[in-house]
């Protein structure tokens, strides 16, 4: 999914944001306790936030 454009991967994104629930492994990583969300979590937000997140698809886009 990386590879096709930023676009895309929203469309595909967007069709999940609504839900409330997150996913450990899919939504977010657990690293030394505290939770890192994934590309795939950044993407159905659907902005970025501005924190400069490891796994932000935006600040390549």
């Amino acid at each position: 999914m990386a590879n096709q454009p930023i676009q895309q991967q929203l469309k595909l994104a967007q069709q999940h944001a609504s839900s409330n629930s997150f996913l450990e492994g899919l939504d977010y990583d657990m690293e030394n306790g505290l939770m890192v969300m994934t590309r795939w979590a950044h993407l159905k937000r659907g902005k970025c936030c501005g924190n400069g997140c490891r796994h932000c698809p935006f600040s390549k886009a």
